[in-house]
């Protein structure tokens, strides 16, 4: 399990980095909700894969959880709303690893993980924190640089603000609901 956590995430290292060496703005860069879950499945999966700890804190147990359910939530995206948006910055074989391999990856890690601690189900809430911070940025950021990561969620063309708060509903059910699903497949495998 270490090697494949290793593997992957020096390839998923090599792909962010190789990306972030072409791309023309640094701050449009990390504004990718993509971008950042992947650098959170990139640490997680070196940690796991370099650790040589024989037991890891509920905390980082947790992180992989989390992380898991934010890269569900990216290959969710990408299938369904993304995979015909072109982004002329984004290097195709970096799309292909960032959107459709990595998330497949991170989710068998984590179902074949030996999992330590069980989870309470309250976390799920609490991994909504972090999509939603990402949020307020992205609606605090997108009217000063006239610019959106992704197009469902810019109210200048998608039936103003109220078509994106349909989306921002879509995508809290499926992280919620895929956190439960996360935090009961860890739990299943713990006992």
């Amino acid at each position: 399990m270490k090697i494949y956590f290793i593997i992957f995430g020096l390839l998923n290292l090599c792909a962010l980095l190789v990306q972030f060496v072409h791309s023309p703005d640094i701050v449009g860069f990390f504004s990718f909700f993509t971008i950042l879950a992947n650098a959170c499945a990139t640490g997680i999966l070196l940690y796991l894969g370099l650790s040589h700890k024989k037991t890891i804190s509920i905390k980082t147990e947790s992180f992989f959880g989390a992380t898991t359910a934010y890269m569900v939530l990216v290959g969710f995206g990408y299938w369904m709303f993304l995979s015909n948006v072109k982004y002329p910055m984004m290097l195709p074989f970096v799309n292909i690893m960032i959107h459709a391999v990595m998330p497949i990856v991170v989710i068998i890690g984590w179902f074949l993980y030996e999992h330590q601690h069980r989870l309470n189900f309250k976390r799920a809430t609490n991994w909504l924190i972090f999509p939603f911070v990402w949020l307020i940025y992205t609606f605090v950021r997108g009217p000063l640089a006239h610019w959106y990561p992704y197009p469902f969620f810019d109210p200048r063309g998608i039936n103003g603000y109220s078509g994106v708060f349909e989306y921002i509903l879509i995508f809290t059910l499926v992280l919620y609901f895929v956190s439960l699903f996360i935090i009961w497949i860890g739990n299943k495998k713990q006992n």
